[in-house]
This record gives structure tokens, C-alpha cells and sequence, in this order.
């Protein structure tokens, strides 16, 4: 996960990279879901114990090879957005958000996929509107 997570850096454009370099902190972790960014009052950059507009990105290890670029710039791409995955604040499109942005910067796969990325969140929205 390590050289997949440098690949990306090294793909991204000049300003994501160093951005994501200095405010993202990765972990890789069995987790069921391929991704996920938190924002970082959760997390502390792991020198200076800093917290404030860093963001930790959370990978599954089990990511198949052909889809963890995808998956590792579409999760920066949540933290460049600052999409706070805990707020009750977050842009309802933020998934498509990322997905768009992710393709723009040249990732393919189902991070870069709108309407793959936005299908868990369309499902929710609509067995919380059925009626009982």
C-alpha cells in the first residue's frame, strides 16, 4: 500500500501533492469499505502532534490492485475538498464531488466512477424517505 500511496502523490498535480503530502495522513487497515477520509481533529500529524487541517485517509489492504490509485486519490480528493465525513454539514454530492475531481486529475476506476461512488449514498437517501 506504502509505493501505491507514493505512486499517487507522485501523480497528482504539484499543489494536491504537497498538499496531501503535509495534511494527510494514511493508514491501511482491513476495513470493509475501500476508503475513507476523516478530518483531522480526530488525527495529529505524526511529527509535531499538530491537528489542526490535517486529514487522515483510511485504506483497506484488500483494495484490488487495479482500483487503489483510484481509490487513494479519490480519498485525498475528499480531504482537498474538505469534506468532513462527520459533520452533518457535508454537501450531499460530496461522493460525485470526489469522483469528478479524482478523473480530472487522470485516476480511473470506481473512485472516479460519480454514480458508483454516489450509489450508497442515493440508497440511503431513499430507504430513509419509505414510509413504513
Amino acid at each position: 500500500m506504502l509505493e501505491a500511496i507514493r505512486t499517487v502523490l507522485r501523480k497528482l498535480p504539484n499543489d494536491v501533492g504537497l498538499f496531501a503530502y503535509g495534511r494527510c495522513v494514511f493508514i491501511s487497515i482491513g476495513l470493509g469499505s475501500f476508503g475513507m477520509t476523516l478530518p483531522g481533529r480526530i488525527s495529529s500529524h505524526l511529527v509535531d502532534r499538530r491537528t489542526r487541517n490535517m486529514w487522515l485517509i483510511i485504506l483497506d489492504e484488500r483494495v484490488p490492485d487495479d482500483e487503489v490509485q483510484g481509490t487513494i486519490a479519490h480519498e485525498i480528493a475528499h480531504a482537498w475538498l474538505k469534506h468532513d465525513q462527520i459533520s452533518i454539514d457535508i454537501p450531499e454530492t460530496c461522493e460525485v464531488d470526489a469522483a469528478l475531481l479524482t478523473k480530472s486529475w487522470g485516476f480511473t476506476g470506481k473512485g472516479t466512477d460519480p454514480d458508483y461512488c454516489d450509489r450508497p449514498y442515493r440508497q440511503l437517501h431513499e430507504s430513509n424517505n419509505v414510509k413504513s
